[in-house]
């Protein structure tokens, strides 16, 4: 069985043959570009997991009932597939009783485990954080190998995502009725099982919350790892296993049966079961707006529950006044406080700037974001490569899928036909930071990249060219590009102009010396969470993607999410 510290033999051609641990040899892999050796020595991490041997797919199996993974950091697929679900509306016989089994199984778990005091739960969940803790550097591998985020980027999600441990501790006694000595203090009640389908951009930090609420709450889960990063489930499971005959063996009130039972308490599904979807009763969704409405529209029909934390775009605001705030240091200050917000995580973050509006004064802004940007693509020239994401130095990590990549072309295509400036110069000059790659083929590496729209005069473009820009400014791009929009002459203006766009509700910073500018535009445009003199974050307690040190995704009410609640009342006394 191989583990993380245990040695790997790296192919001969890559290097004369040297045993290293798993992150090294995966590290020498990249450095030296070879996909092959990459894909060997992932798979052989992975087999050790006894859930991933049950997740391979038959490789007889057709094809569109397979996940096939996917390696960004090659831009070529992982070498081998998960028995997934077929996508779409279909719904294959197969598809239908693994829903089944899982939903049957996560039922019988849960009535033994809500039946079990609020203490012993919250006993499990520190088992559990536990055991999370002997794998997380196997988590942590998975998600770097199948998202290519560098190493120390994973490392924080991790850290983060375990806060949920100790806020469950010391907040869901309040909140789900119980004393600590088991005296009930409300009519509340587990939903029954949950299914947990977590993000591709922070597989565990987004999965962790929903996870650790539904379980204290007496829910059984079933997690569904987003397709793009699905591996980190396996270290994930071996955790939850080791867990769970852990707790069920020290209960001494329940039968073998019910130890046995137990062990579905925490299950997974690879890929789209919509069955699944359709009847579990509570999906907690994190992602796209557009799976999410899907999720809703199905479950609304059966009148099933569900928690939506989807994407959208975040605004940042540059008032003249901010050059004067001695913490912003200036425009330089302020602009190195933009680029940390979008391009390490290479722009795949739900809380990325995307839009910038800058007052008369403030150019410098962009002009120094432009030369934080070329400084980054020439670092990448002069290395030869991009970073590596197993590097403990490495600051970003490929594009996740093609779609956000040709987004990223078509915006310089479009710079470049309207004489907007890319990075403080001309898009031909830039284009060559899109298709760097790693690998035969090019993968999805790019640099990050600052398209200034302010001098383009909009009264001479086409309608075609007008609709496209439009386009391109007001829906996502998921990866490192931000846009000086235009020059705004007041606040009311920033304010008009972010109203004017639907998808910019989600976050929003405003750099200013008035305090008042940042309570004014964060009421007019109803966005929860705006931060003032920083890049754009997730501040406000109801989301977007809550954390604990906040209250979390429901404020003060996340642990209830997860629950039912009764009223009793005698109307004859």
């Amino acid at each position: 069985m191989l583990d993380m510290d245990e040695d790997v033999m790296v192919r001969e051609d890559v290097q004369e043959k040297v045993d290293m641990p798993v992150p090294e040899a995966l590290r020498l892999a990249v450095a030296k570009r070879d996909s092959a050796a990459f894909n060997a020595i992932y798979l052989r991490f992975l087999q050790q997991f006894p859930e991933f041997g049950n997740a391979l797919a038959d490789p007889a199996a057709p094809l569109h009932d397979n996940l096939v993974p996917y390696n960004p950091v090659f831009d070529v697929s992982a070498g081998f597939a998960l028995a997934g679900s077929n996508t779409g509306e279909i719904a294959t016989p197969r598809v239908k009783k693994h829903a089944t089994a899982l939903l049957t199984k996560g039922k019988a778990a849960q009535d033994v485990f809500a039946h079990m005091p609020l203490k012993d739960r919250l006993e499990f969940l520190a088992l559990l954080e536990k055991r999370i803790a002997r794998h997380q550097d196997g988590i942590t591998l998975t998600i770097t190998a199948d998202t290519g985020k560098p190493i120390a980027n994973t490392e924080a999600e991790m850290k983060k995502g375990g806060q949920w441990f100790t806020d469950a501790q010391e907040k869901a006694w309040g909140q789900l009725g119980e004393t600590r000595e088991g005296k009930k203090t409300k009519s509340i009640e587990p939903l029954g099982v949950v299914q947990i389908i977590s993000a591709y951009n922070y597989p565990y930090a987004l999965a962790i919350g929903g996870i650790v609420g539904a379980l204290a709450a007496g829910n059984s889960i079933i997690i569904t790892p987003a397709n793009k990063a699905p591996n980190w489930i396996f270290p994930f499971m071996q955790a939850a296993s080791e867990a769970i005959a852990e707790f069920a063996d020290s209960r001494k009130k329940i039968t073998g049966e019910q130890k046995n039972i137990l062990g579905s308490l925490i299950q997974y599904s690879i890929g789209v079961n919509k069955p699944l979807t359709d009847d579990v009763d509570l999906v907690h969704f994190v992602g796209s707006n557009a799976v999410g409405e899907a999720i809703s529209t199905s479950r609304a029909k059966k009148h099933k529950k569900s928690i939506l934390e989807l994407g959208g775009n975040s605004v940042v605001v540059v008032m003249k006044s901010a050059l004067g705030v001695k913490s912003n240091g200036g425009a330089e200050g302020i602009a190195q406080k933009i680029f940390d917000g979008f391009a390490p995580a290479t722009g795949q973050r739900c809380t990325a700037p995307r839009l910038i509006f800058l007052e008369p004064g403030t150019n410098a802004v962009a002009g120094a974001l432009a030369a934080l940007c070329r400084n980054e693509a020439l670092e990448h020239k002069l290395t030869g490569s991009p970073c590596n994401p197993f590097e403990r130095d490495a600051k970003m990590g490929p594009l996740m899928d093609t779609h956000a990549r040709k987004r990223m072309e078509q915006a310089l295509a479009l710079a470049e036909e309207l004489g907007a400036a890319v990075n403080g110069g001309k898009a031909e000059e830039t284009r060559v930071n899109i298709s760097g790659n790693i690998a035969p083929g090019g993968s999805c590496w790019v640099n990050p990249i600052v398209i200034d729209w302010s001098h383009v005069d909009r009264s001479k473009i086409s309608d075609d060219q007008q609709a496209g820009l439009e386009d391109l400014l007001n829906n996502e791009t998921f990866g490192p590009l931000v846009h000086v929009v235009k020059t705004i002459h007041n606040l009311q203006e920033a304010i008009d102009e972010t109203n004017r766009r639907d998808n910019y509700k989600l976050a929003a910073a405003v750099f200013t010396g008035t305090p008042e500018d940042t309570e004014t535009f964060q009421h007019d445009t109803g966005i929860t969470s705006v931060t003032e003199n920083s890049g754009p974050k997730d501040q406000s307690p109801q989301g977007p993607h809550g954390h604990p040190w906040l209250d979390s995704i429901g404020g003060e009410s996340h642990y209830l999410l997860y629950t039912r609640q009764f009223v009793i009342k005698n109307l004859g006394q």
